[in-house]
């Protein structure tokens, strides 16, 4: 097997240990060395808003992960409480979930990992944040964040 910048995985069952993708009648599939998807990337979870359920909105791993990073709570942690997150509401075949329930085991996990109360009123800051500009402001915070800046951000949180 050679090892590019990839690995090749054939589908097909082979006890030898040996790549023979010549042989296999199935696609092979290469994988970067450094994967950044998930099996659970490619199942949607529905977050309901509001008392009436009446929008939803697809979860986005990356997008949680970045309002979290804005929590300051480190990249790599982000990315991986957001994964567990998907993972959790998957698993449990909570793919129509509202709004508080997402937060509320969003909350757990971080509490789990050590990003407490500070962390938590932090992202629900942000979240408030998000709301005012999207309905009174009429933009997309999460869509934006990056070209806000970070005196703005840094602003509306406070000191920390």
């Amino acid at each position: 097997m050679k090892k590019d910048k990839g690995v090749a995985v054939s589908l097909s069952p082979n006890n030898s240990g040996e790549d023979t993708e010549k042989d296999s009648p199935l696609p092979t599939i290469r994988f970067s060395s450094r994967n950044t998807s998930s099996k659970y990337d490619f199942v949607k979870v529905k977050v309901w808003l509001g008392d009436n359920a009446d929008h939803y909105y697809v979860l986005s791993r990356f997008l949680l992960s970045r309002m979290l990073t804005v929590t300051k709570i480190p990249n790599h942690v982000a990315i991986k409480i957001a994964l567990e997150l998907k993972k959790l509401l998957i698993d449990n075949s909570l793919l129509d979930v509202s709004q508080s329930d997402l937060e509320a085991n969003l909350f757990k996990l971080m509490e789990r990992r050590g990003y407490g109360e500070e962390y938590i009123n932090r992202y629900k800051m942000m979240t408030r944040v998000d709301h005012v500009l999207r309905y009174e402001e009429g933009f997309s915070f999460s869509s934006r964040l990056l070209g806000l800046g970070w005196e703005f951000i840094s602003f509306v949180l406070g000191p920390v």
